[in-house]
């Protein structure tokens, strides 16, 4: 997820919302927790910068909390570590032809985007426990 947004920064400084909007989107983060626990580390570890812009209240689901709104800009040690670990990851060979992985049933979500896989995980957690019911005696 670091690598996605040290990514995303590239194109320019993102405020806090435009950039959690952008990784909801392409990574399926959904929180404002883990999004701020992942600006958190990045900034502990001097890979981006912050700047605080405003402070204010929002009324979210019944529950009244300050919104604080920050812009992030890439550091200059973000980008090193940014291009340290592309050029490991390119310098992996791919499987082989005759590698065989194991199969596991989340691999039939790997083709849809976060959005999609979540709406299919759901409704196939409501159908395991709808049999789960059925086997147990219940009229479903």
């Amino acid at each position: 997820m670091q690598y996605l947004v040290v990514g995303l920064l590239f194109g320019g400084e993102m405020t806090s919302e435009d950039l959690r909007e952008e990784l909801a989107r392409r990574a399926g983060t959904r929180s404002r927790a883990s999004f701020s626990r992942l600006m958190a580390r990045m900034l502990k570890a001097t890979i981006l910068d912050m700047t605080h812009l405003a402070d204010g209240s929002v009324d979210w689901k019944g529950w009244a909390y300050i919104d604080r709104q920050h812009s992030y800009r890439v550091t200059d040690l973000g980008v090193i570590l940014w291009k340290k670990a592309r050029e490991f990851y390119l310098s992996l060979d791919p499987p082989g032809d005759d590698f065989e992985p194991v199969e596991v049933d989340e691999a039939k979500f790997a083709e849809y985007g976060p959005k999609e896989r979540r709406e299919m995980e759901s409704k196939t957690f409501v159908e395991e426990i709808k049999q789960l019911a059925r086997d147990a005696g219940f009229e479903v």
